[in-house]
């Protein structure tokens, strides 16, 4: 069994980084910590990312503190990545949930950006009663972010 001691942070291949910041940082409000630029030269990179026994891998990488989480957008260069189905039933998929204060508010604002969602926001029940309201918005390459707002 491992011994963990905390996640460290979520990580996002995206299509074009500067879209990405735009949605991540400048929407979301999340701060950009650190940046790396990893070079067809560095061979751990290729081996890391299992991209054996070829040139290797680059790609850019960006940190964000999204409110004490730390989340990782990566842009490959090299080699070219291709999109995925991002349906949420799909085996692999993954998402990113935030817990938010007022997530109608929220989403009002993100839909009057043009930020695309799976629904409106929907009231969670279990066993009957309300327990949260969640929507899951969209990212610029279709990844599921997950806002919820806990009801006490």
């Amino acid at each position: 069994m491992i011994s963990r001691t905390d996640v460290d942070h979520f990580g996002f291949t995206v299509s074009n980084m500067e879209r990405s910041l735009e949605f991540y940082r400048d929407i979301l409000g999340f701060q950009v910590i650190g940046e790396a630029a990893i070079s067809a030269d560095e061979e751990w990179a290729a081996r890391i990312v299992g991209h054996y026994g070829q040139p290797g891998a680059v790609y850019r990488i960006v940190y964000l503190d999204a409110g004490g989480e730390k989340i990782e957008l990566e842009e490959y260069t090299y080699p070219e990545g291709r999109p995925m189905d991002r349906r949420v039933w799909d085996v692999g998929h993954a998402h990113i949930c935030f817990q938010v204060d007022d997530v109608h508010r929220i989403y009002d604002e993100l839909t009057a950006r043009g930020i695309a969602s799976k629904s409106e926001v929907q009231e969670a029940r279990l066993n009957g009663k309300l327990v949260s309201y969640s929507v899951y918005v969209l990212d610029p390459d279709g990844i599921s972010i997950e806002l919820s707002q806990i009801v006490e």
